[in-house]
């Protein structure tokens, strides 16, 4: 209950659709969270793999091709043939 009012009666009189949002909202402010609109913001840390960086042009040219080397592998266990073979 918020004062005395049911969360049901203060949705409906709100026109909030489900009483569990509401009861989220209280919840949060009640923890001292703030009620700002998050969606479609990033908040977390980075995801995937980290960015490498390189201490030269060479060492970057070598993981490259290796890179390469790979995927060429990887294509060629997957699919039989060579990349670019017809």
């Amino acid at each position: 209950m918020i004062g005395d009012q049911s969360y049901q009666s203060l949705s409906e009189e709100l026109g909030i659709r489900d009483k569990k949002q509401l009861r989220n909202w209280v919840a949060k402010v009640k923890r001292g969270e703030s009620l700002e609109d998050m969606r479609g913001k990033h908040t977390g840390g980075r995801k995937g793999r980290p960015r490498t960086t390189f201490a030269s042009i060479e060492e970057e040219l070598a993981y490259v091709k290796a890179e390469r080397d790979y995927l060429k592998k990887l294509y060629r266990s997957r699919f039989d043939k060579e990349w670019g073979a017809e």
